[in-house]
């Protein structure tokens, strides 16, 4: 029971740096105006992803805790960076989802957003 916390945030780890590289693409896009393809869905898809597979584990970890060790928060600095990483991880879901649906229209934007 205790392997699925670990597991579930080095997948969301995993994926995020794959958004992150995908990330890496639109800025070298967008402000160094290189002629590259961004996929805009791929790395809308994949971050909505993996930031939902963070919060569960976010959430599953302090449930198997609080089950099986019967506490709350006893794990100590783990458990409250985990905690504080909950406002940032809801920020970049919820810009995230509201980016794609209210896309900037610049002229890089247009020419890559299709791929």
């Amino acid at each position: 029971m205790f392997q699925i916390h670990p597991i579930f945030q080095t997948v969301g780890i995993i994926i995020m740096l794959f958004v992150l590289n995908l990330g890496i693409s639109r800025f070298r896009m967008v402000h160094l105006k290189q002629k590259i393809r961004f996929n805009w869905k791929q790395h809308v898809r994949f971050g909505i992803i993996a930031t939902t597979i963070w919060l569960i584990g976010i959430f599953g970890g302090l449930y198997i805790v609080k089950t099986s060790w019967y506490g709350f928060l006893i794990t100590g600095l783990h458990a409250q960076i985990g905690l504080l990483m909950i406002p940032f991880i809801l920020f970049a879901l919820g810009s995230g989802i509201y980016m794609d649906r209210k896309k900037k229209n610049d002229q890089f934007s247009l020419l890559f957003m299709r791929y």
